[in-house]
């Protein structure tokens, strides 16, 4: 047994040395480069073996897959293009265009370069509209939101400037209260985020704001006005001199003025109403009780001129005058006026006379005829309060009379029949107790002109008046 054992495993050391020479033999001798990268491929798992019938039910399953894949995509049609377009039309008339812009000419865009694709590639087309779908949606919302929140600023405003006037609130409280209504409406639907029922809400209540507002203005420049015209009759008032006349109601009227401007900026409509309102009357009343101590001054004035040209009227006409040859009388006149008679129109003068109209004359004693004519017409003038006409028409029949006063009869001359030295009205003027300069004889002749037909011509034993010289 020893024996054998060592030749077995003789027998097979050596056939193990023998394997490993001809696998070490065999193998190539190693290259010191870069291995090369192996190519990636898709995963693919090792395949099963399958049944020959598995393999056929499989291909039976593909074979319809092979036959859709190789059928072309079905073209948009024009009423799913028209659908588009009636969104972006919708947005535009919630005036996308203005307040969205962005994705409004995107969306037409979009609509545009699928109409351009849907014959070549309809499935890149598909995905434009359904782009341009949401766009054109987003524009109108976006619009509609944007429009919303611009109506609200403008119904804020319009408020606020609203309820600084409290006479708005309670003189058109429903109208008032419709339109906050509105508002508050406008802003639930924003909330719920229902913008262009918001936007029509609140547009709503802009409107019916817009016409308070126009009621607040209407107001505001009546009050303008009134303020405006009470002032122009306060100062009419001083012009006439209230402040004299009338200075308890004059300044009553300027601090009433001054309380309702005050209110009026305070947007107190309803005290400044009444302030301006007693403004106003004190104003008018100022003006007439003014007006009133002014007719009387003019009265007392015309009072005055018609008694004073009266009793000069009445002292001329008293003069002694040489009438046919006669001294006597200039006139028969004794001025009498009554203050308070009343004329009817009918006996108005018809003709005013200019202080300085010239008054043709004929004799000094017609001249005396034509001022009682004129104190006449004032005394009548003054009966009907017009006081200014009585004055003018006193002051011609005083200068008149005065006129006459100063030219009164200063003596008498008898002509005288002198052969040597005829008498004639320039000698007559050139005597030292007459005049003593021979240029006055106009004065005898113009005194005397009834007596004198031709100044050339007198007669012995003719008297004429001596008029006194100015």
């Amino acid at each position: 047994m020893k024996k054998v054992i060592p030749y077995k495993f003789s027998i097979i050391f050596i056939l193990v040395c023998s394997v490993c020479f001809s696998c070490k033999k065999s193998a190539p001798e190693p290259v010191e480069k870069t291995p090369p990268q192996p190519v990636e491929r898709e995963k693919e798992e090792p395949q099963p073996v399958e049944k020959k019938d598995e393999i056929e039910i499989k291909k039976e399953e593909k074979q319809p897959e092979k036959q859709i894949a190789e059928q072309p995509k079905k073209e948009i049609s024009a009423t799913q293009f028209k659908e588009i377009e009636d969104l972006i039309a919708k947005a535009k008339e919630a005036l996308a265009d203005i307040y969205d812009k962005e994705n409004f000419s995107n969306a037409k865009k979009n609509l545009n370069e699928a109409k351009s694709l849907n014959s070549t590639d309809p499935e890149k087309a598909a995905k434009l509209l359904d782009l341009a779908r949401k766009q054109a949606e987003n524009a109108y919302y976006n619009a509609y939101k944007a429009r919303a929140l611009e109506k609200k600023q403008e119904a804020d405003k319009l408020i606020a400037d609203l309820t600084k006037d409290d006479s708005i609130k309670t003189t058109n409280k429903k109208q008032f209260d419709d339109a906050m209504s509105c508002y508050n409406d406008g802003t639930n639907f924003f909330d719920k985020e229902n913008y262009s029922s918001s936007y029509a809400k609140y547009a709503e209540s802009v409107d019916k704001l817009n016409d308070l507002y126009a009621i607040l203005k209407k107001i505001l420049q009546e009050t303008e006005s009134k303020i405006k015209y009470i002032q122009s009759l306060i100062q009419k008032a001083e012009k006439l001199g209230a402040a004299v006349h009338a200075p308890k109601e004059l300044n009553s009227a300027k601090e009433n003025l001054d309380n309702g401007i005050a209110q009026y900026k305070n947007f107190d409509s309803e005290n400044s109403k009444i302030s301006l309102e007693q403004a106003e009357k004190d104003a008018i009343s100022a003006i007439d009780k003014t007006n009133k101590a002014l007719l009387e001054k003019k009265r007392l004035e015309a009072l005055k001129a018609i008694k004073k040209a009266g009793s000069s009227l009445e002292k001329a006409a008293g003069k002694e005058t040489l009438k046919n040859g006669k001294v006597q009388k200039s006139l028969d006149y004794h001025f009498e006026f009554e203050e308070d008679v009343e004329i009817n129109e009918g006996n108005a003068p018809k003709k005013e006379i200019s202080s300085h109209e010239q008054i043709p004359i004929s004799s000094y004693q017609k001249i005396l005829e034509k001022a009682v004519d004129y104190l006449e017409k004032a005394k009548e003038a003054y009966y009907r309060t017009d006081y200014d006409m009585a004055i003018k028409y006193a002051e011609i029949a005083q200068r008149i009379a005065d006129s006459y006063s100063g030219v009164g009869i200063k003596t008498y001359y008898t002509v005288k029949l002198n052969t040597q030295r005829r008498d004639c009205l320039w000698r007559i003027s050139e005597y030292d107790f007459i005049y003593n300069n021979p240029f006055y004889w106009p004065m005898i002749w113009k005194t005397n002109k009834e007596n004198i037909l031709n100044p050339d011509l007198i007669y012995p034993g003719q008297i004429f008046a001596i008029p006194e010289l100015d």
